[in-house]
């Protein structure tokens, strides 16, 4: 038996997907469930300099406060790996990362591919600096807006508009009027962060067009 859901678009249809994956976890899709560890790399300084640590996303208030966050990413592991393959390309020194143990120097710069942080060799600064370069791509993006949003796209069926209502990278859902979108912002604060909401929604905005853009007031804080 094939059910279907017909929406208006492409975002639409990802959100949608993305959403009843999680609810309904198929066996056959794995890579859009629930996962539990999502998390990213906060840079945190210390007496020494910047040193990575991977928190959960929920002790991270995402796009706000925190600027040299990166990911998210679905689990720690990956998280690691990501920092260490960042580190590899821009000769970074793992063991000043804490991605390396031992005495004496790192490994790779025993094979000169480390400029010597470990060592004392390439200044403490500078390979804070290089570390940042590096894990620019991975920067989480910060919400480029002052409140929440709206993005217009057609309703399935016969004509008429969905308004898909958005938060700090939270989908608050569809409305179809003025009234709609006042009761999903007003449920704004109870929204949850998604990683691949988050994805969806900042591949969307590349392609918007400015009039199915739509910009409410940000809510006063209280």
């Amino acid at each position: 038996q094939v059910e279907w859901m017909e929406t208006g678009g492409e975002l639409g249809a990802l959100l949608l997907e993305s959403r009843l994956v999680k609810e309904l976890a198929p066996t056959g899709n794995r890579k859009l469930r629930r996962h539990e560890g999502d998390c990213v790399v906060r840079l945190v300084p210390n007496e020494s300099g910047l040193c990575p640590e991977v928190v959960p996303i929920e002790d991270t208030r995402l796009g706000q406060e925190d600027s040299a966050v990166f990911g998210p990413f679905r689990a720690e592991k990956d998280a690691w790996r990501a920092l260490e393959g960042k580190a590899r390309e821009a000769g970074l020194c793992l063991k000043t990362l804490g991605l390396e143990s031992g005495d004496g120097s790192c490994f790779a710069y025993q094979v000169k591919k480390c400029r010597g942080a470990c060592v004392g060799k390439e200044p403490r600064a500078l390979h804070d600096a290089r570390l940042q370069m590096a894990l620019a791509p991975l920067r989480f993006k910060p919400w480029p807006f002052a409140g929440a949003i709206g993005i217009r796209e057609p309703a399935p069926g016969a004509g008429g508009t969905h308004i898909h209502v958005i938060d700090h990278w939270s989908h608050l859902g569809i409305a179809r009027d003025e009234d709609e979108v006042q009761a999903l912002l007003r449920g704004a604060d109870a929204a949850t962060f998604d990683a691949d909401s988050y994805r969806i929604i900042g591949r969307a905005l590349q392609d918007v067009r400015p009039r199915d853009l739509l910009r409410f007031p940000a809510r006063r804080q209280s």
